[in-house]
C-alpha cells in the first residue's frame, strides 16, 4: 500500500534521523523550502581554500568566491580553482553552460551553496537524498577519483571584476567583419561596441529575424545584430525594449556571434555601459 503524503514527509524525516548522529543539528537548508536566501541565509565572501578544504564549516553555506573557470580535463565538468585548491561546480537550476563556457580560463566571481560530494543515499522509493536535504538544489554526482571532494552548487557567475584589473576592449567596426569572414569567428568570444536599438524600434534589421520575444537590436555603424540570452541591463542600468529614449545608450556586449542568412546573432555572456573615452561608432 503506498505511502500517503504525510507518511512520505514522516518516512524522510525517520531516515534523515538515522543518518544523522543524535544531538546532530540538521545541516542549514537541510528539507527547507522557501527562496535561497531564505534557506540558506544571505551570501558571505568566502576564500575558495577554506571552502575547499574546510568541509565542516562552510558546508551548505551560501557563499561568494573567486577563481580560474577551467574544465575538468577533457569532459565538460566545470571546475574553479586558486592555486593548488579546487572545488567542482554543479549547474544551479536555469544556468546555461554555452553561457559560461565564455569565461574559461578566466578568473571569475562566482556564487553558489557548498556542498562535499559524499556517497549517494536513496529513500526506499528511490528518489536520491540530495533532493530530500536540498530541494531547491540539484543532485550531486557520486564520489570519483578525478573530481575535487568539495562542490559548489553555482547560482551566478560573473567576470572577476577586480579594481586595477583592465577589460576587454570593444572593437568598433567588428560586426562587419563578422559578416564578412562569420568562419574566423565561430566559438571565440568577441566583444562588440554599438548603440542600444531596442526591440529592432528603427527597422535595422529585418522583420521577423529575431529568434526570441526578448531578443534586441545592438548597431554598431552600418551594421546591426541581434543580441540574445540576456536582456539590456547591468550594473547600474537596465534598458527598456520599447523605449526609443533608451536608444542614446552605447553599450559594449561580449558574446560569441554567428551568422544566419546574412545577420549576426550575438548569444551575450557580458552587458555593460561602454567607457566614456570609447569612440562611438556611427548609427
Amino acid at each position: 500500500m503506498p505511502l500517503n503524503f504525510a507518511g512520505a514527509a514522516i518516512a524522510a524525516f525517520l531516515l534523515l534521523f538515522q543518518l544523522r548522529p543524535p544531538g546532530q543539528p540538521a545541516r542549514q537548508g537541510q528539507g527547507r523550502t522557501g527562496t535561497i536566501a531564505e534557506v540558506y541565509g544571505e551570501p558571505r565572501d568566502v576564500d575558495l581554500a577554506n571552502i575547499a578544504y574546510n568541509t565542516d564549516s562552510t558546508r551548505h553555506e551560501h557563499v561568494r568566491t573567486r577563481g580560474r573557470l577551467d574544465l575538468l580535463g577533457t569532459s565538460n565538468v566545470f571546475t574553479l580553482s586558486d592555486g593548488g585548491n579546487k572545488v567542482l561546480l554543479v549547474l544551479g537550476h536555469g544556468l546555461d553552460g554555452g553561457d559560461i563556457r565564455t569565461l574559461l580560463g578566466g578568473r571569475v566571481a562566482a556564487r553558489g551553496i557548498v556542498r562535499p560530494i559524499r556517497k549517494k543515499e536513496y529513500l526506499r522509493d528511490g528518489t536520491d537524498l540530495d533532493l530530500v536535504e536540498d530541494p531547491l538544489l540539484p543532485v550531486l554526482p557520486a564520489p570519483d577519483v578525478n573530481l575535487p571532494r568539495v562542490s559548489l552548487t553555482l547560482l551566478s557567475i560573473s567576470d572577476d571584476e577586480e579594481p586595477g584589473r583592465p577589460r576587454a576592449k570593444a572593437v568598433t567596426g567588428l560586426l562587419a567583419q563578422i559578416l564578412a569572414a562569420p568562419e574566423g569567428f565561430l566559438g571565440k568570444s568577441v566583444v562588440v561596441a554599438g548603440f542600444f536599438r531596442g526591440r529592432n524600434l528603427f527597422e535595422d534589421l529585418p522583420k521577423g529575424t529575431e529568434q526570441g520575444r526578448e531578443d534586441w537590436v545592438l548597431r554598431d555603424g552600418a551594421h546591426a545584430a541581434w543580441i540574445v540570452g540576456k536582456p539590456p541591463s547591468g550594473k547600474g542600468f537596465s534598458l527598456d525594449l520599447d523605449s526609443k529614449n533608451d536608444s542614446a545608450r552605447h553599450l559594449e556586449v561580449t558574446g560569441k556571434a554567428t551568422v544566419v542568412n546574412g545577420i549576426v546573432y550575438i548569444k551575450a555572456s557580458r552587458i555593460q555601459i561602454a567607457p566614456r573615452n570609447a569612440k562611438l561608432p556611427g548609427r
